[in-house]
């Protein structure tokens, strides 16, 4: 048995930011931002505060995918998390 409607979501705007990932669980929204390389930065979160303008939505805790060697805060809640993590 698995998860016929999955919460997976995307965001973009009309400023052309984005967001490459948005996981829904009980209404909270955690952005996850993908990357290839392996020295995630603040600036790879930045995008994450978009999610704080919109009323209507709760964001949780978000983070990087990378080729990041360990878990590492990144700003506030939203952290570096390895690929090897997943």
């Amino acid at each position: 048995m698995g998860i016929l409607d999955l919460p997976l979501y995307f965001y973009r705007d009309r400023d052309r930011n984005w967001i490459d990932m948005l996981i829904e669980d009980g209404g909270t929204f955690y952005p996850i931002e993908i990357k290839k390389h392996a020295d995630p930065e603040k600036p790879d979160v930045a995008r994450f505060s978009l999610l704080d303008r919109i009323p209507e939505i709760k964001r949780g805790q978000g983070g990087v995918v990378c080729q990041y060697d360990n878990l590492a805060t990144l700003q506030g809640n939203d952290k570096a998390l390895p690929v090897t993590m997943l």
